[in-house]
Formats: structure tokens, sequence, C-alpha cells
């Protein structure tokens, strides 16, 4: 018995081999995997990929951000001649919706960022608002508000969200108000920002809202 050969394609009256007729598939194929992989005109969020362009001169700010998840991020800035202050948070978007008195409740301890309370390492002891915090790590809880919010330095750091929140572990609670800015912070992002040489300024920013104090360092405190 005569052995059936390939099956041929056929266009018109004319019969074609296979592998002319795939060639046009397999390049557009190649052209589709190609775009996908490009990263042109992406902007990159502690690890993770963002489909938005960077607003002009800035570092923070994005003028749109499809990202639906909270990506980590992380700060370090060095304070006095050998302390240093470290932060590690996950950053939400806005995404078109209301943040503040919707998504973020007033009145209420929030953990001011997204998923695991954000980590504060004061390698040395330092006084915020006229309050001494010793050296170690700690969380930074929230009650926002209308107007005057309360800022809350907490030593449960390891816990999701405010699950575990204990007022009883509060190092101290301090009040700040927030100001309006005149452009949308598209993600939520904290700054560690110096000001001198024994002073940083600690704050946070999203939508149009952002909360500022000033660390300074303490060395009496560890005398």
């Amino acid at each position: 018995m005569k052995k059936q050969g390939k099956i041929p394609f056929v266009v018109g009256n004319f019969w074609l081999p296979r592998a002319m007729w795939l060639a046009p598939l397999y390049l557009a194929w190649l052209a589709a995997c190609s775009g996908s992989s490009s990263k042109k005109g992406r902007a990159l969020v502690g690890d993770t990929v963002v489909q938005a362009p960077r607003t002009a001169g800035t570092t923070n700010l994005y003028q749109s951000d499809t990202l639906k998840g909270s990506p980590s991020r992380k700060l370090f800035v060095k304070i006095g001649k050998s302390d240093f202050i470290d932060l590690r948070y996950h950053s939400p978007g806005v995404r078109g919706r209301i943040i503040w008195g919707g998504l973020v409740p007033y009145n209420q301890v929030w953990v001011t960022g997204a998923h695991m309370a954000s980590i504060v390492h004061f390698s040395g002891a330092v006084e915020v608002a006229g309050n001494l915090l010793p050296a170690g790590v700690y969380t930074l809880f929230s009650i926002p508000a209308p107007g005057e919010w309360t800022l809350i330095f907490n030593r449960n750091w390891d816990q999701h969200l405010t699950d575990e929140y204990s007022p009883k572990e509060d190092v101290f609670r301090f009040r700040a108000t927030p100001q309006i800015l005149p452009d949308t912070v598209q993600r939520f992002t904290y700054f560690l920002t110096p000001k001198d040489s024994q002073t940083v300024e600690m704050a946070f920013a999203w939508e149009k809202l952002k909360v500022a104090f000033d660390v300074k360092l303490n060395g009496e405190l560890e005398k």
C-alpha cells in the first residue's frame, strides 16, 4: 500500500507545502511575543513594573496608574554621623476611588499603607513632636480626620493591617495637620527628607493630602 504523504494546504487551485502556509503565522506569533515583553514607557516602583509614565519633574507621582496591587517599597536615609532610618511599606493606588472618608474611613485606626503594617527602623534614639522614641523597630498607625490627624508609633510592627492593633502597645501618639496638594499623588508614598545633619522630615502623601513631621536624632536618650 502506498504511504499517504503530508496533507498540503490548498489556496485556490494551488497546493502549498505545510512550511509555506505556517510561516506567516509563526512570524505573527514572534511579533506578538516581542511586543508583550517590551518595557518601553514603563516606570518601576520597587520591584514591580507599572504601566504608567512618570510625571515630569517628580520621582513618585504618576499621571495614571493601572496597577491593581500594592507593591512593596523601601526607603533608607542616614541621620547624624552613623545612624539611619529604614522604612518598608506597601503602596496602594488611587485608581479613581474616593480615598479619604471612603476607602480610608475617618476616625478609625489605619495601617498608613496597605497589607502588612509599615515597618520603621530607627538605629538610634529620636525625638518626634516632643516625644522620645528609643532605638528600635516600630510601625506607624494613623487616625485620619477631616482636619487634624492622630499619628501613632506602635511596638507591634509584625501584623497584617490593624488586625492585631492594641493601644496598650502604643509608644506615644501625636497630632499633625495634613497639607492639601495641588496635584494628585496616584500611589501612596512615604518620604524621608534630610533637613540638617540631625533632622529628617518623615512624610507620606496620597491623593491630594500630605502629612509630615520631623524626626530628630536624640543621643541623650541613650546615655
